[in-house]
């Protein structure tokens, strides 16, 4: 929703576009290789730099968030819902899936939401792109995806 097209939306656009749309929740997929056998499905929350949010002391939280830190916000929403999708995935036939991770995916920085990429590999062109490409399999990871948020209530970003 966030790409509409064949066009190469900055971080900034995609988050300002999901944050202006107030979604439920924000899932990025990307194609890349991830090693080891194919396909191979690995679900990211973001990790922040050492920084936090808290405030020390327990004093309020600010009323105004900087933009490269919302995220912060959503860590736990966020951890949850790469839980819930990596166990789904792991009930696809033939699919390996990793344990959910935190990284500092910059994709997921500015998004005012739970957020998680999602990253479906090992593809690479010239060896094995076929499952990505395959109608069948990515009708069987929307339904997965469909399947897990549906019951939340989310529109998607």
């Amino acid at each position: 929703m966030t790409r509409p097209g064949d066009v190469n939306a900055t971080f900034e656009q995609r988050a300002v576009t999901a944050n202006m749309a107030a979604v439920a929740y924000f899932l990025t997929f990307h194609a890349g290789d991830l090693g080891g056998g194919s396909p191979r499905i690995a679900v990211y929350t973001y990790q922040p730099p050492g920084a936090s949010l808290s405030s020390p002391g327990g004093a309020a939280k600010p009323i105004f968030v900087p933009w490269n830190q919302v995220q912060v916000r959503h860590l736990e929403q966020s951890r949850q819902l790469a839980q819930t999708l990596q166990q789904q995935f792991a009930t696809i036939t033939g699919v390996i899936t990793d344990l959910p991770r935190a990284a500092p995916v910059r994709t997921l920085r500015s998004v005012n939401a739970p957020a998680v990429a999602i990253e479906i590999g090992s593809f690479s062109p010239d060896y094995d792109a076929g499952p990505l490409t395959d109608p069948s399999f990515q009708l069987r990871l929307s339904a997965v995806v469909a399947g897990v948020l549906t019951p939340l209530g989310a529109g998607g970003g």
